[in-house]
Protein backbone atom coordinates (compact mmCIF):
# COMPACT_ATOMS: atom_id res chain seq x y z
CA UNK A 1 0.00 0.00 0.00
CA UNK A 2 1.64 3.41 -1.11
CA UNK A 3 1.38 6.02 2.08
CA UNK A 4 -0.40 9.39 1.22
CA UNK A 5 -0.93 12.56 3.30
CA UNK A 6 -4.35 12.96 4.93
CA UNK A 7 -5.30 16.72 4.82
CA UNK A 8 -7.61 17.80 7.89
CA UNK A 9 -9.58 19.89 6.84
CA UNK A 10 -12.44 21.37 8.34
CA UNK A 11 -15.98 22.63 7.90
CA UNK A 12 -18.57 24.76 9.18
CA UNK A 13 -20.10 22.44 11.99
CA UNK A 14 -23.76 20.69 10.69
CA UNK A 15 -25.89 20.59 14.18
CA UNK A 16 -23.98 22.20 17.11
CA UNK A 17 -27.07 24.06 18.65
CA UNK A 18 -26.62 22.98 21.94
CA UNK A 19 -22.93 23.27 22.13
CA UNK A 20 -20.85 26.87 23.20
CA UNK A 21 -18.27 25.11 21.77
CA UNK A 22 -16.92 22.32 19.03
CA UNK A 23 -14.84 19.68 19.53
CA UNK A 24 -11.42 20.24 18.82
CA UNK A 25 -8.64 17.04 17.52
CA UNK A 26 -6.41 15.57 20.09
CA UNK A 27 -4.28 13.54 17.86
CA UNK A 28 -3.84 14.37 14.34
CA UNK A 29 -2.18 11.75 12.19
CA UNK A 30 -0.70 12.31 9.35
CA UNK A 31 0.03 9.61 7.19
CA UNK A 32 -2.36 6.75 6.73
CA UNK A 33 -2.55 3.88 4.11
CA UNK A 34 -4.36 4.79 0.40
CA UNK A 35 -6.55 1.99 0.13
CA UNK A 36 -5.52 -0.66 -1.91
CA UNK A 37 -8.78 -0.55 -4.12
CA UNK A 38 -8.70 3.20 -5.33
CA UNK A 39 -4.89 3.03 -5.85
CA UNK A 40 -5.50 0.38 -8.53
CA UNK A 41 -8.66 2.23 -9.58
CA UNK A 42 -6.50 5.65 -9.14
CA UNK A 43 -9.40 7.45 -7.36
CA UNK A 44 -9.05 10.84 -5.21
CA UNK A 45 -11.00 13.22 -3.92
CA UNK A 46 -12.33 14.91 -1.06
CA UNK A 47 -14.33 12.98 1.29
CA UNK A 48 -17.03 14.92 3.31
CA UNK A 49 -18.33 13.10 6.49
CA UNK A 50 -20.46 14.07 9.19
CA UNK A 51 -18.98 13.05 12.98
CA UNK A 52 -21.05 12.23 15.95
CA UNK A 53 -18.75 13.45 18.55
CA UNK A 54 -19.40 11.99 22.02
CA UNK A 55 -19.13 13.82 25.12
CA UNK A 56 -16.05 11.73 26.16
CA UNK A 57 -14.71 12.92 22.76
CA UNK A 58 -14.49 9.46 21.01
CA UNK A 59 -16.53 8.95 17.50
CA UNK A 60 -19.54 8.03 17.49
CA UNK A 61 -20.77 8.02 14.24
CA UNK A 62 -19.40 8.94 10.57
CA UNK A 63 -21.81 9.23 8.16
CA UNK A 64 -20.54 10.51 4.29
CA UNK A 65 -22.19 13.63 3.35
CA UNK A 66 -20.02 14.02 -0.12
CA UNK A 67 -18.75 10.93 -1.41
CA UNK A 68 -15.96 10.05 -3.73
CA UNK A 69 -15.87 6.39 -4.24
CA UNK A 70 -16.77 3.40 -2.02
CA UNK A 71 -12.99 2.63 -1.33
CA UNK A 72 -12.09 6.58 -0.10
CA UNK A 73 -15.42 6.86 1.66
CA UNK A 74 -14.60 3.88 4.12
CA UNK A 75 -11.13 4.21 4.49
CA UNK A 76 -11.90 8.06 5.44
CA UNK A 77 -14.65 6.65 8.48
CA UNK A 78 -12.30 4.30 9.53
CA UNK A 79 -9.45 6.75 9.88
CA UNK A 80 -11.92 9.20 11.47
CA UNK A 81 -13.34 6.95 14.03
CA UNK A 82 -9.71 5.97 15.23
CA UNK A 83 -9.27 10.06 15.80
CA UNK A 84 -9.95 11.62 19.47
CA UNK A 85 -11.52 14.60 20.08
CA UNK A 86 -11.52 17.31 23.09
CA UNK A 87 -15.05 17.12 23.93
CA UNK A 88 -17.82 20.51 22.92
CA UNK A 89 -18.91 22.59 26.08
CA UNK A 90 -22.10 23.77 26.80
CA UNK A 91 -22.77 27.24 28.22
CA UNK A 92 -22.09 25.95 31.97
CA UNK A 93 -18.82 24.39 30.85
CA UNK A 94 -19.96 20.35 30.75
CA UNK A 95 -18.99 18.08 27.71
CA UNK A 96 -21.51 17.49 25.51
CA UNK A 97 -22.14 15.69 22.64
CA UNK A 98 -21.54 17.25 18.75
CA UNK A 99 -22.01 16.53 15.81
CA UNK A 100 -19.33 18.35 13.17
CA UNK A 101 -18.22 17.52 9.43
CA UNK A 102 -14.76 17.27 8.43
CA UNK A 103 -12.68 16.73 4.92
CA UNK A 104 -10.59 13.96 4.32
CA UNK A 105 -8.44 15.10 0.74
CA UNK A 106 -7.36 11.99 -0.76
CA UNK A 107 -4.23 12.26 -3.26
CA UNK A 108 -2.28 9.96 -4.98
CA UNK A 109 1.26 10.21 -4.72
CA UNK A 110 3.02 10.59 -7.59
Amino acid sequence: HAAMVLALAGLAPAGTAFAASEPALLNEPMFVAYPAAAFEKKEEGKVGVELAIASSGTVEGCTVVKPVSQALDEASCAFWKRTRFRAAYNDQGQPVAAVIRKVSDWRLPY
